[in-house]
């Protein structure tokens, strides 16, 4: 049995939250169609005057600024009609979550309760900050690739290799040991950093 578990949420979750607000439609979570929000309900131009003296920041400075907790930006006396108001306001508590949770360890317990009883090869595999992870090194990677290029074929394939060995899925094994699992056992517990995916593989042992 293999699972698979992520400590994750996407930045996605947070510009979602804002992305109609800069199409002048403040939204919660990914539900707008509904609400009948239009432009009339909110003025732009008022928030980017009482906030930031009249021109609208970058992405990241109104990601910051909004998704702060506590923020700054309150919506409470603007001329918004309530609606456009609660909607940000939800909105803004949404990404405020997905920030706390993009920053928290978790600790998650698996429950493995329907797992036929017995002896199990627990194998624990991890890509997160300090294991397997090759989007923090990308620039030293390219510039490591980019060096083999000039040495030819054969000195990009030797760096690949050693790319792969040091990156690969082995290099974030943290667990491979032997435990009793399934029915009134105790389950798996994994601490899991954030924005990291575990993955966990169990194998029954041999009767």
């Amino acid at each position: 049995m293999t699972i698979l578990v992520s400590n994750h949420v996407p930045v996605e979750q947070q510009v979602e939250t804002l992305y109609e607000f800069y199409e002048q439609r403040p939204i919660i979570a990914n539900d707008f169609g509904g609400h009948g929000i239009t432009v009339a309900d909110i003025d732009l131009a008022e928030f980017a005057e009482v906030f930031y003296g009249g021109a609208m920041p970058g992405w990241d400075q109104l990601f910051d600024d909004v998704f702060a907790d506590p923020s700054r930006i309150d919506v409470s006396d603007l001329s918004w009609t309530d609606e456009a108001k609660e909607l940000f306001r939800e909105a803004q508590r949404v990404g405020q979550l997905g920030r706390v949770r993009r920053t928290a360890v978790a600790r998650v317990d698996l429950d493995l309760s329907a797992l036929p009883a017995g002896s199990y090869r627990v194998e624990e595999l991890v890509v997160d900050a300090r294991h397997a992870n090759t989007y923090a090194d990308r620039e030293a990677l390219g510039e490591r690739m980019i060096a083999a290029r000039s040495e030819g074929v054969s000195r990009v394939v030797e760096e690949v290799q050693a790319i792969t060995t040091e990156y690969g899925i082995e290099s974030g094994r943290i667990r491979d040991e032997t435990a009793t699992l399934g029915g009134a056992a105790p389950g798996l517990r994994l601490v899991m950093e954030p924005n990291s995916v575990h993955l966990v593989r169990l194998t029954r042992s041999a009767r």
